[in-house]
Order: C-alpha cells, then sequence, then structure tokens
C-alpha cells in the first residue's frame, strides 16, 4: 500500500525547508510564516481528535450530557489516537524526505 499526501501538506521537515527558503525574504515573512505555523496547530490542536486537546474537550462534554465513558476506555481512546497521529507524522515526513530529492 502507497500513502499519498497532498502537495500542499508538510511536516516538521517540509516546514524547515520552506523556512530556509522564506528567510531570504526578511523578518516580515519569517514572522508571518512563524505565524502561520502557530493558528494553524492551534486550529489542529482544537479539533475533536483523540489525543489532541480537542479530544479530550470531546470526553469532557460527552460525560456532561450523560454518556458513561470509564477512565480506561478514554484511555485506550487516547492511546490509539496518537497511535493515528504517529502514524500520519511517519507518513508526511516521509513524503517530505521524498521532495527534498
Amino acid at each position: 500500500m502507497h500513502a499519498r499526501v497532498s502537495e500542499g501538506v508538510a511536516g516538521p521537515i517540509g516546514v524547515v525547508s520552506l523556512f530556509s527558503q522564506i528567510v531570504r525574504f526578511g523578518p516580515t515573512y519569517i514572522f508571518l510564516f512563524v505565524a502561520s505555523i502557530s493558528l494553524s496547530l492551534a486550529v489542529i490542536n482544537a479539533l475533536p481528535l483523540p489525543a489532541l486537546d480537542g479530544g479530550r474537550e470531546l470526553m469532557m462534554i460527552l460525560r456532561r450530557i450523560g454518556i458513561k465513558i470509564t477512565p480506561q476506555r478514554e484511555n485506550l481512546i487516547h492511546i490509539l489516537g496518537f497511535a493515528v497521529l504517529i502514524g500520519l507524522m511517519i507518513i508526511v515526513s516521509i513524503s517530505d524526505i521524498t521532495k527534498l530529492f
């Protein structure tokens, strides 16, 4: 199975590669680039996905509306979500490396 990553998606390796190009444009562009990364990370972290802050918030909301989730089940959900996120990071990193060459 071969995973395909969109050209518009970049992981840490791609971000460093892009940053090395943006440095040439000056401090204003560096600031805008760093600000856009920070904003993107904040939005992604707020998504209701397991292992992210939004996922923890979702669990709290589900408990408040009466859905019983045991701490063990919540822990398992977050561990599985974390594993999926790590898998996605590996796929995106491999894609970044192949784009470099």
